[in-house]
């Protein structure tokens, strides 16, 4: 099986470089394409989109302490 690739937007690349260790960075969308992609800022869709997915998390206050 090929790795899964992912390609982030300008703007999560921003919000990656902007998060010290205690800001939370959430995607809140995820596009998914069998099509290899070659990332530009001028994109404004995934080619060949097949499914978007909103993922779901819970705060990481709210998640239970490990054991």
């Amino acid at each position: 099986m090929p790795p899964l690739v992912l390609t982030l937007t300008d703007a999560g690349i921003a919000a990656l470089r902007a998060a010290s260790g205690t800001n939370a960075i959430v995607i809140a969308q995820l596009g998914l394409s069998a099509r290899a992609v070659v990332a530009a800022p001028t994109l404004t869709v995934l080619p060949d989109e097949h499914r978007r997915l909103s993922t779901i998390s819970k705060p990481r206050s709210m998640t239970a302490p490990s054991t």
